[in-house]
């Protein structure tokens, strides 16, 4: 009778009296390798939903250039040194967003401090070409030889 003192009586166990409590997710191993996740939530009802998940894990190898594999195993230095091999986010970011926008004039527009507008022969918002001004800008130009200089052009 000692024996079946000892054990605790089923009804003492206190994680049945929280109806909110839920099981802690269970991993395991496969055979095959892979990995079964089982872990419990409750869904937009209320009710206790069980969500099984199969991970396949796999390793994908990256050739590097021996200059860059011996270079990542330098020792740190500075404020870095210390801390282990790789990136370490609270100190590297990544650089400022810089806007782009290429433009056949970029040094002219530099000069004078503007951005290009609508209607310097660029795109307008419909998706076409501006027209108007650049007939503007082809008004006094003339067909001119590149080897000649004389008013036909050629294909070569």
């Amino acid at each position: 009778m000692s024996k079946i003192a000892n054990r605790p009586d089923w009804a003492d166990d206190e994680e049945f009296d929280d109806p909110t409590a839920l099981p802690p997710p269970t991993i395991t191993t496969n055979k095959d390798g892979t990995k079964t996740k089982i872990a419990y939530s409750f869904n937009d009802a209320g009710k206790k939903v069980k969500l099984t998940q199969r991970i396949r894990e796999t390793i994908v190898r990256e050739a590097v250039p021996p200059r860059v594999a011996a270079r990542r195993e330098w020792a740190k230095f500075g404020l870095e040194k210390g801390h282990p091999v790789g990136p370490s986010f609270d100190t590297t970011s990544v650089g400022e967003n810089i806007i782009f926008r290429p433009s056949v004039t970029w040094k002219r527009d530099k000069q004078e401090g503007k951005d290009v507008k609508e209607g310097d022969g660029g795109v307008v918002p419909g998706g076409g070409i501006d027209t108007g001004s650049l007939k503007q800008q082809l008004k006094d130009k003339k067909v001119k030889c590149r080897i000649c200089d004389g008013e036909h052009y050629t294909m070569k």
